[in-house]
């Protein structure tokens, strides 16, 4: 089990991730043309804290991440909530392909550090 497998369950409780992940969200609505027919990918989402924001205003919005205890917090919400517009997939952004490689718009919140060649990723 890896870190963030062990820190997944907890880490919805701590206020200044709910916060960053909302401040984020904003800054990137007051730059970006956000719609309905847009399909969005979150890069290293976790438990979907950034990802969560989007819902209501894009048209399908996936996941990715390399945690699987992170992914489970996520399924939680999408069952809790009934969302039909959020997908995920346990991804390790640094080594697997993307199986689908369009996306309108892709976001990421205090991910890229993590990655020993994040220019690589962005490829």
């Amino acid at each position: 089990m890896g870190r963030f497998d062990k820190l997944a369950k907890e880490w919805d409780s701590k206020p200044r991730r709910l916060l960053l992940a909302e401040n984020i969200y904003k800054g990137i609505k007051s730059k970006v043309d956000i719609s309905k027919n847009m399909n969005v990918l979150d890069i290293g989402t976790g438990t979907g804290l950034l990802l969560i924001h989007f819902v209501d205003e894009v048209g399908n919005i996936t996941g990715l991440d390399n945690s699987t205890g992170m992914l489970e917090i996520l399924q939680k919400k999408i069952d809790k909530t009934g969302l039909k517009n959020v997908f995920h997939e346990l991804y390790d952004a640094e080594y697997d392909q993307l199986k689908r490689t369009e996306y309108d718009m892709v976001v990421s919140s205090m991910t890229f550090h993590h990655f020993e060649n994040p220019a690589e990723v962005l490829k």
